[in-house]
């Protein structure tokens, strides 16, 4: 573990100023920002959701800051857990978590990165904020181990596991231009429906926690 840090470490290159249009798509929405949208029923393989987002740590840090925080009135105003940058059409590698350990603060993560994670894997109901209506299964792994920076460049290592290394995972894939509908175990359905089967599975683990 100790040698994470010589990964991180170094002189810093120059700082990238950002392309001119994500600068004006920031200046221009004091509210949430629009969330890009993904018709499953016409795909557009050029949407900015299927593309590999770049590094973000080289971004000046008032744009950074910036983009934090037009991304975190997004994400308050839908109701959602997680936030990947691309959603809001800027396809750089930034990423907001809702922590589930009952504080419910919300987590930026710049750059993050996959360390570690477990073997066992675990299916479980998810739905996405770029992809309205609709809801199904995905396998994650259970448990992760990653490493992210701050909006002031300092470097940390998280481990995470449950429901909140699920969500990690899912905005992580929004950064590899993957979305959850790629990786369904099972259909894609209404999301009442989905929420009705969670619910269920829910009551069902409440009654037999063997049964999860």
């Amino acid at each position: 573990m100790a040698g994470l840090g010589l990964l991180l470490d170094g002189c810093a290159p120059r700082a990238l100023t950002p392309p001119r249009r994500d600068m004006d798509l920031l200046a221009i929405h004091e509210g949430p920002l629009p969330i890009v949208q993904w018709l499953t029923e016409q795909p557009d393989p050029g949407s900015v959701l299927r593309r590999h987002a770049d590094d973000a740590a080289r971004l000046r840090r008032w744009y950074l800051a910036a983009l934090d925080d037009g991304m975190r009135r997004t994400l308050a105003a839908a109701g959602g857990v997680g936030l990947a940058a691309p959603q809001v059409g800027i396809p750089s590698r930034v990423i907001l978590v809702q922590r589930q350990d009952g504080s419910e603060d919300v987590l930026t993560c710049v750059d993050p990165v996959i360390l570690e994670r477990s073997d066992e894997e675990v299916e479980g109901w998810e739905a996405c904020l770029s992809i309205r209506g609709v809801g199904g299964k995905v396998s994650r792994a259970r448990a992760l181990r990653l490493r992210y920076r701050d909006l002031d460049g300092g470097a940390h290592v998280l481990e995470t596991r449950d429901w909140e290394a699920r969500i990690f995972q899912h905005e992580l894939d929004h950064l590899d231009g993957v979305l959850y509908v790629d990786k369904l175990v099972g259909p894609l359905l209404p999301i009442e429906e989905m929420r009705r089967l969670r619910e269920e599975e829910k009551a069902a683990v409440a009654r037999d926690p063997a049964a999860r």
